[in-house]
């Protein structure tokens, strides 16, 4: 039984897709009730807590948490965004929605996501903070890929993998976004590349991310240098917010710059090259901290544990670095009560959307939520 199931009490069932599909008549992996429309794509209004890139085992995942591909595609004859009119939005949203029940995978669409399903999405690292004039969102059903509809692109294809797989998740973007072109054929030159609303974004059209777990470097004194002396020129790291308000506890976010000109491979080369290296840095780190403070390491995660084992509230700060010396731990070999990808789900699952869709407790405030979680997951494998 997944972590998921065991904890959150997710309120929306798994389903299973076959090449022949029956008409749906009872819940989906996006939501416990839907809106029943012509074609075959449902309109969703809950994700699937149970599924999640977060949930599977990756390369290099004790560092890399994941990778992230997103294309940007405009159709070809139609004004680039804001010019685009509704009618213009409503034809290409209704052809997009088209394509994509073909496929044998199964999307949920979501409309016009606001609120609390937005901050979802966005907890996830689906969709990127959507302007006002983003359109619908089509997220495949095991959340591996996403297609947001009008976010300064007219399409934008995401794809996501846990650990460092860049080549299954360009795979995975590109899949997608060559079955939308057949229907919808894409604004592209031979000299420019794919055309936008950005000339500096055009060309491969390409951004990548990835989220990294750095713990044992930021400790250290040698943070900054090794920092700027690992990544390229065009790349960008940051700590990873998840809600606007709350920090992944010794996360960071490494972006892709901008090269018009470059394609895909060298784009994606300069981000992995990047990645590669703090990888080595942090896998240093963690040794010296097994070398020259064992002990004192192995109390931190102890008492992380401890305290997510019996905290009434936890904020979501606390409860992110407590989980992070946690996936230390277990990354050191110093704990083996908990899986790491369990630990990694964690980080995700208690943050405010998540427990507002999956908590059970509707009585509690967030943080008395987040504390009921913690304590019942980390319980169940005490």
């Amino acid at each position: 039984m997944s972590i998921a199931k065991r904890c959150a009490n997710s309120c929306a069932p798994r389903w299973t897709t076959s090449a022949t599909r029956k008409p749906r008549t009872s819940a989906t992996p996006f939501t416990s009730s839907i809106r029943r429309e012509s074609d075959e794509v449902v309109i969703a209004h809950r994700l699937d807590l149970d599924r999640g890139w977060f949930f599977a085992a990756g390369p290099e995942g004790d560092v890399v948490l994941s990778t992230h591909v997103r294309l940007g595609r405009n159709v070809a004859g139609y004004p680039f965004l804001p010019l685009l009119s509704a009618e213009a939005r409503t034809e290409i949203s209704e052809a997009v929605r088209t394509v994509l029940d073909g496929r044998d995978e199964e999307f949920g669409a979501f409309s016009d996501p606001l609120d609390q399903t937005a901050l979802l999405l966005r907890e996830r690292r689906l969709v990127d903070v959507p302007p006002q004039h983003a359109g619908d969102v089509f997220v495949r059903a095991d959340q591996g890929v996403t297609v947001t509809l009008f976010d300064d692109d007219h399409v934008r294809v995401s794809a996501s993998r846990s650990g460092c797989a860049w080549a299954d998740a360009l795979s995975d973007a590109r899949t997608i976004a060559d079955i939308v072109d057949t229907e919808l054929p894409f604004a592209v030159s031979l000299h420019w590349g794919y055309m936008g609303p950005d000339p500096n974004a055009s060309g491969a059209a390409i951004r990548a991310s990835a989220l990294v777990h750095l713990p044992a470097l930021m400790d250290s004194p040698q943070a900054h240098e090794a920092v700027s002396g690992a990544l390229e020129p065009g790349i960008a790291i940051k700590a990873f917010r998840s809600s606007g308000a709350h920090s992944l506890g010794n996360v960071y976010l490494l972006e892709s710059g901008t090269h018009p000109g470059w394609n895909e491979t060298k784009i994606l080369d300069e981000l992995a090259n990047s990645v590669s290296r703090l990888v080595h840095y942090e896998r240093e780190s963690r040794e010296l901290l097994l070398n020259e403070r064992r002990d004192e390491t192995r109390e931190s995660v102890e008492r992380a544990l401890a305290l997510l084992r019996n905290a009434a509230a936890i904020r979501a700060d606390d409860a992110m670095q407590l989980l992070s010396w946690v996936r230390l731990g277990i990354a050191l070999g110093l704990t083996d009560e908990i899986g790491m990808e369990e630990v990694t789900s964690l980080l995700f699952l208690s943050q405010k959307s998540h427990l507002m869709q999956s908590g059970d407790r509707p009585e509690d405030n967030e943080d008395d939520c987040r504390a009921h979680l913690l304590r019942r997951c980390l319980a169940a494998r005490g």
